[in-house]
Order: C-alpha cells, then sequence, then structure tokens
C-alpha cells in the first residue's frame, strides 16, 4: 500500500524515534484510518496500542496543520 506523503512521514518519524510499538502495527494502524471499519479491526487487534497511536496521530497532524497556517 502507498501511504500518503503526511502518513509516510508519520510512519517515518514515529518509526526512528518511538519505539512503543512495532514498525508493522503502525503501519496497519495507518491503513486502519481509511474507513472506519478499519479503525475498528485494528482496536480489536491491537486496542492497547489504539489510544496511544491515536493521539500521537493527531499531535503530528495538528503540527502539520500549525505548520502550514504559520508559514504565510
Amino acid at each position: 500500500m502507498n501511504l500518503s506523503p503526511s502518513d509516510q512521514a508519520f510512519y517515518d518519524l514515529y518509526t526512528s524515534r518511538i519505539p512503543q510499538c512495532e514498525d508493522d502495527v503502525v503501519l496497519d494502524f495507518l491503513e486502519s484510518q481509511l474507513t472506519d471499519e478499519g479503525q475498528d479491526d485494528f482496536y480489536a487487534k491491537h486496542s492497547w496500542y489504539y489510544s496511544h497511536l491515536m493521539d500521537t496521530y493527531i499531535a503530528f497532524e495538528m503540527g502539520i496543520e500549525y505548520g502550514r497556517k504559520n508559514a504565510k
């Protein structure tokens, strides 16, 4: 699967800096974000990682948005 540029950046940053989850779990998380059903499936398999990854993902996305707004 090809990730969007921002998802690829999240994956690269997370897997190189945060040892909380294995790389394949992070990839599964990013792929699960495409549909509600995917999110439910990910939660069923990896519920102990879901909140951590979602919080980190939201903070990452907000950082990108903040950077875009302040770059103008």
